[in-house]
Order: structure tokens, then C-alpha cells, then sequence
């Protein structure tokens, strides 16, 4: 149970809007030379706490300046030790570094006075902390400790811990890395619900979800024709089938660019396992193979890209490449926003691993992760499974956004460098020559906010980094080199849409909406009303793990004869997304509506038209709907198979990939405008998609004449070569 109490603290960084915040550096009120002087001799009975202590100091600071102390609980009577200036800013570190509200963190801080009462506080990173608890440091002046995360932390928000002690005169306070409190989690193995969008099909369905189309068929006994699918149908997701092929990745959690392990298990012996990565329910990548082994499991690691966005789902999925073929989705990676690259973590000591390695890694000294973990005796053998804090560098700087396409506009953000000093911003390609941007003055707290833009003829993958460097007379140059930016190629946006139908009737007609391209398991609400008003509210609700939602709803019987109405779903908090259907076309009581319309279709040599070929009528069922032109021609152009499999006949249309912009009618010519990509099998299907598009037109219009139009260009130019 917390005992909570509000305080209200004054950081030294300035407010940045950055998707992760710049981490808050550790501080401390310097002081002037304590009661020892500069060093200190060794009096029988003494230990370094007892030395820090008297000397107003800290045994980090103590072993920071005298390195040749390997062992902080061996020193010799007559012995002189160095003693620091001022003591050194604590570190403090927790883990994990991303999870849910409720997760339980581990505390690790060291530098502060030995044995003293130090506080923990915790809260969302620039907003009010609470006291947590009140533990006491060890002889070491070392805390250890856990805490949760509380359950009601906001999905996507960043938490900081920290620690604060006093000692005579001087204040102690160091600050965590950040966790990352992720939003809603899907499971991928679970059965869920999916609602059907147009072109979909059951077997395009089983490969988004990554099941077998033979369950998929089982659990949805009311689909009689796997092809044809009505938009809007639910489809039930089993779940992954029980005992087979698993994949585990670890961990499930972290920023993009990350190194993720992969555990697949219950695979067939000697198959070798297609891996493939990408955002959930979205496109996958290739991510390479891996080749199963006798115990029916294999170990491999792929890499999570640089285009991947905070918030977003990813998952690896595991496909055996002989019959039959086994499949498994793996679990939810959620990434996170990127960790500024200078804050301090937790790095748990692996079989071989040598002091210099792990200090190569974080590029940080030997030294200062000795000083920062005094309970090492001896750094030529590190225990295996043993915890250390690895310290935060005292300059780094942070680039946001980490991924985009040439063009993008990165904010830069450095900490740690001397207050009011000039800091030189130079940019480039990683281990190429930087050019200097510009020159900007770190404020009082030693933080400074640049701006850099990706050229316009930068090449996808390559990377750039920033470098601050800042120079004081007579002083080694300060310097820091950022995180990375990956050029990529700008990912499609993810359109957000509203389907509905019938397209028109009397008032009074029932409505059938099916939003898609919405962020999953969000709120949104439904409205009704006149084309371009605001609309009446009917429904709130929440989208499914395919970002779609569904809804029902009569036409107002005030609704006047020849008014065009609409449906507008919007999201409800967080980034404002919002669509509009098309009209529905309000008509008089009685008037006809069609189910079903006529589309001509080619009968190969039997005719005049294009080789010698004629066209004949084909029944096609429809949606609901007065309008049986628009229906018509969109039931044509949207046809992708080369000969309907009832009539026989010959589809030229079926290359393209076609969507009506237009349809209007003036006296006796009606003018067709396409939109799209249009592409034929021959020279002899120009003339047979010119004869299809011309009496479907004329079966449900009266003019005398067709005009067609395909991307603002008429049908005879467009085939015309120049």
C-alpha cells in the first residue's frame, strides 16, 4: 500500500515534447572540500563507509578517484586515500524497462551515504511524484528495492523512480531510467472475432491471422461460399490450435531497432522454419530461417525495424516449408518509444563476461561501472547472474523521431553538458564527415534543443546521427554522438474508412455501417445525418482486433425524398480519427430497390465486337440498393476472375483494378469517370472492356450516348498510342 504524498519538483531539464522525454540526469549540491582535506590516512578500525562519512563524501566518489581500490573491504592501516572534492552524483536504475500498469520494478541505486534513510518517489516523467517508501542504505551507501507501477498509470506514459537523501549539507538525488506503460495487448493465439472487408476472402483471412483454412472453414459454418464473403460478415477466429508449434519472443517489449530472441517449440524434426516480421494483422517481411532440432525447437534472433512506431504491435510469424505445413503466430512485441542513450540500466552478468566487454558494450569506462557497483571485489571475475548498474553518460543526446522517410524534421535534444556553454550541432551520415548545423547555448541545467531535416536525396537504410561537441579554453572538448535515424520509405498510411448499405431508399430504412482502418480495441462513436452536417450520435463503441466496428440504424423519417445522408465514425480520446461513408440516397415510399443487377460479360467469337466477340448479361446480387447503375458498374469493374465460372464468359476488365469517381447524366449522355490502375491481357480486350463498361451503362440509363474516362483521361486517348 502506498502512502501517498504529493510533492511537487523542479527539474533542471527543460519542458521538451519529444515522444520519450530526455532522461533527468542524476544531481547533487556540490561542496567545497570536506574536513579531510585532500586525502585521507588509514587509522586502524576504519572502513571506506567510515571514511565517506567522515570526510562528507561517498564511497563512490572515494573509489571513482582511487581506482587502485579493487576491493572496497580491503584496506591497510597507513594507507592514503585520495579524497574527492565533491562527493559524485548517485545512480540510480530499474527493470524492466516497459510493461503494464501494475508491473513490479526493481530498484538499484548506488553513490549515495552509507547508511543513510533515502526516499523513494515515483510518477509520470514532468508531472507531481509520490513517496513510495523510506529504505536505508548499506554500509556501501548501495540501495536495493521493488516497487510497482500503479494500476491506474496511463497507457503510454513514461515513469520515473527517484532517489533523494540528505547528509549534512549536501542533498543527494538521482533519477531512474524510464518504464514505458504499454496500452492494451492483443494475444494472437487467442480466438477473436473479424469483420469482413471487401476483397476478402476466407483464405486471405486465414493468412492474416496465420490459421489453417481448413479451422477457419469449421468455425464458421455459415459460410457456404469461401470466396464470396459479404463485407461486413463476422468471421470467428479460432484460436491457435492446442499442443502445436509455439513461439515465444523475448522480450515482449522495447523500443524499434531492437534485437528480439525467438523460441519456436513442438515444430516437426528437420524442417526448416520461414520467419517472417512485421506489424500484427498488417504486411510481414522476411526475417530469415532457422532449422528445427531434435528436441523439436529452435533458437534464433530477429531484429524488430526501425520503421516499427511507439504503440504499434509486432509479432514473428514461424511457417515450416514441407507438407504439411505447421504454422504459429508468436506473441505481442510492443514497441516502445526510444530510450535516450546516456541514461543509466541494469545489465545482468552473463557465463564469460569480462568487465572490459561490458564496458565496450554501454560505452562507458571500467571505472565508472566499478564506481557505480562497489560490491564488485574483484573485477577480474564477474559472477555469472550477477546484477550491475551500469552508470548514465553525463552528455548524450537524443534524436526524435528514430525512423522516417527523406524530409523528415528530427528535434534534437542534448543534457549534460556545461550550463550557458555554446554546444556545436553537426550532422551526418553515420562514419562519414559531419557538417555543422548550427551552434546552440545550453541552459542553465546543461540541456540544449536543435532542430536537423533529413535531405530530400537520402537512400532508405541509411543511417544518421548527430554529434554536439563543446569547447572550453584549456580544457578537453566535451563531446556526445546521438542515437541513430534509419532512412526509410514512408509507410502507407492506414486509411480509416466507413462502408454502408443499402446506398439509398425511403425513409425509415435500416442502415448497415462497418468502419475500418481504426486503431484496435479503441472507442468510437457513430452519428447520422444530412451529407456534410454533424450528424446525430446513435452508438458508441469499441473497434475489434482488426480496428473495425459495426452498427445499425434507420434513416430519420424526416428525412425529405432526393437528400443525400451520410455516417461519420469518429474516436473518442486520444489522436482524433475520424471517416464519412458515402451518401445514401433518400427516396420516395415504394420506390424499387434492387438485390441483384446485370453486368455484361465477353462471349470469345461470337460476335462483332473486339476479335470477334460479343457481349451477354450476367446476374449479379447486390446490397441493397436504389441506385442499380452505380451498383452495376461497380460490381463489374471490382470483378478480378478471368472467366466467371457460372456463364463461361471471358472477363477483360480482370488485369485492372478500377473505382467509380464519377457517374453523371446529362439529357442523353451519361459520363463514367474512373479511377485507378487499368491494364488488359491483349490489344483485342480494349475494344471488349470499351463494349462491357457501354451496356452495362445502358441497361439502367436511357441515354443514348457513353462517355468514359480513366484517370481523368477518355477511353480513346488512353488506348490510342502517341
Amino acid at each position: 500500500m502506498y502512502r501517498v504524498v504529493f510533492k511537487f519538483f523542479i527539474r533542471n531539464l527543460i519542458a521538451i515534447s519529444l515522444l520519450f522525454p530526455l532522461v533527468s540526469h542524476s544531481n547533487i549540491t556540490a561542496i567545497a572540500q570536506g574536513t579531510c582535506g585532500e586525502s585521507y590516512t588509514v587509522q586502524p578500525g576504519d572502513t571506506i563507509s567510515d571514511i565517506a562519512e567522515l570526510c562528507q563524501t561517498t564511497v563512490v566518489a572515494i573509489l571513482e578517484v582511487n581506482p587502485e581500490i579493487t576491493d572496497p573491504t580491503r584496506i591497510f592501516v597507513g594507507q592514503v586515500i585520495r579524497i574527492p572534492r565533491s562527493a559524485t552524483a548517485p545512480v540510480l536504475a530499474i527493470t524492466p524497462t516497459c510493461g503494464s500498469a501494475g508491473n513490479l520494478l526493481t530498484i538499484l541505486g548506488s553513490g549515495f551515504p552509507s547508511n543513510s534513510i533515502i526516499e523513494i518517489s515515483m510518477g509520470p516523467e514532468n508531472q507531481s511524484s509520490f513517496i513510495v517508501e523510506y529504505i536505508t542504505s548499506d554500509d556501501l551507501g548501495s540501495i536495493e528495492t521493488e516497487v510497482y507501477i500503479p494500476l491506474y498509470a496511463t497507457p503510454y506514459s513514461s515513469w520515473i523512480v527517484i532517489a533523494e537523501a540528505n547528509t549534512g549539507n549536501i542533498h543527494f538525488e538521482a533519477t531512474s531510467n524510464h518504464f514505458s506503460v504499454l496500452g492494451p495487448i492483443p494475444d494472437p493465439t487467442a480466438a477473436t472475432t473479424y469483420i469482413v472487408q471487401p476483397g476478402d476472402t476466407l483464405r486471405s483471412i486465414a493468412v492474416k491471422f496465420n490459421r489453417n483454412l481448413e479451422a477457419l472453414f469449421l468455425a464458421n459454418s455459415q459460410v457456404t461460399d469461401p470466396i464470396q464473403l459479404s463485407t461486413g460478415q463476422t468471421i470467428r477466429i479460432p484460436a491457435q490450435e492446442p499442443g502445436g508449434p509455439q513461439v515465444k519472443l523475448t522480450p515482449f517489449c522495447g523500443p524499434a531497432d531492437s534485437p528480439v530472441t525467438v523460441l519456436g517449440s513442438e515444430f516437426p524434426v528437420g524442417n526448416l522454419v520461414n520467419l517472417r516480421v512485421g506489424e500484427y494483422l498488417n504486411s510481414y517481411e522476411p526475417a530469415g530461417t532457422a532449422e528445427v532440432g531434435t528436441n523439436r525447437s529452435f533458437t534464433t534472433t530477429v531484429h524488430i525495424p526501425p520503421i516499427a512506431v511507439a504503440g504499434e504491435n509486432w509479432v514473428v510469424l514461424a511457417t515450416t516449408d514441407q507438407p504439411p505445413i505447421t504454422r504459429a503466430n508468436s506473441n505481442i512485441y510492443a514497441v516502445t518509444p526510444p530510450r535516450a542513450p546516456g541514461e543509466p540500466s541494469i545489465y545482468i552478468v552473463q557465463p564469460l563476461d569480462t568487465l572490459n566487454e561490458i564496458a565496450v558494450e554501454f560505452n562507458r569506462t571500467p571505472n565508472a561501472i566499478l564506481a557505480a557497483n562497489p560490491q564488485i571485489t574483484n573485477p577480474n571475475t564477474l559472477p555469472a547472474g550477477a546484477t550491475l548498474i551500469i552508470p548514465g553518460l553525463q552528455e548524450s543526446v537524443l534524436l526524435t523521431p528514430t525512423s522516417g522517410p527523406p524530409g523528415t524534421r528530427i528535434l534534437v535534444a542534448g543534457a549534460g553538458f556545461p550550463p550557458q556553454s555554446k554546444v556545436e550541432v553537426a550532422f551526418g551520415k553515420r562514419g562519414s564527415q559531419y557538417e555543422l548545423v548550427e551552434t546552440a547555448i545550453s541552459n542553465s541545467g546543461g540541456v540544449f534543443v536543435s532542430q536537423v531535416v533529413i535531405p530530400a536525396d537520402a537512400v532508405a537504410g541509411e543511417r544518421w546521427v548527430v554529434l554536439a561537441t563543446q569547447a572550453i579554453a584549456g580544457e578537453p572538448r566535451i563531446f556526445a554522438l546521438s542515437n541513430e535515424f534509419v532512412v526509410a520509405m514512408p509507410k502507407p498510411p492506414a486509411a480509416a474508412f466507413v462502408s454502408i448499405w443499402p446506398a439509398g431508399g425511403a425513409p425509415g430504412t435500416e442502415l448497415t455501417i462497418v468502419a475500418s482502418g481504426f486503431p484496435a480495441h479503441t472507442q468510437v462513436t457513430f452519428s447520422v445525418g444530412p451529407a456534410g452536417s454533424e450528424g446525430a450520435p446513435f452508438l458508441t463503441t469499441w473497434t475489434e482486433i482488426n480496428g473495425t466496428a459495426a452498427g445499425n440504424t434507420p434513416i430519420s423519417s424526416a428525412a425529405a425524398p432526393g437528400e443525400n445522408w451520410a455516417v461519420t465514425v469518429s474516436t473518442l480520446g486520444g489522436t482524433q480519427i475520424q471517416a464519412t461513408s458515402d451518401v445514401f440516397t433518400v427516396t420516395e415510399a415504394g420506390a424499387p430497390v434492387y438485390e441483384s443487377v446485370n453486368v455484361f460479360l465477353v462471349d470469345l467469337g461470337e460476335g462483332e465486337i473486339g476479335c470477334g466477340d460479343a457481349v451477354l448479361p450476367v446476374v449479379r446480387d447486390v446490397p441493397q440498393t436504389p441506385a442499380p447503375l452505380t451498383a452495376a458498374i461497380d460490381a463489374l469493374i471490382s470483378n478480378n476472375i478471368r472467366i466467371d465460372s457460372d456463364s463461361g464468359l471471358y472477363n477483360a476488365l480482370y488485369l485492372s483494378d478500377l473505382s467509380i469517381e464519377t457517374i453523371q447524366e446529362i439529357e442523353d449522355i451519361i459520363t463514367v469517370r474512373l479511377t485507378g490502375e487499368y491494364r488488359v491481357e491483349a490489344e483485342c480486350d480494349h475494344p471488349r472492356v470499351l463494349a462491357q463498361i457501354e451496356q452495362t451503362v445502358l441497361e439502367y440509363s436511357s441515354a443514348q450516348i457513353v462517355e468514359l474516362f480513366i484517370n481523368g483521361e477518355t477511353f480513346d486517348s488512353l488506348i490510342t498510342p502517341d
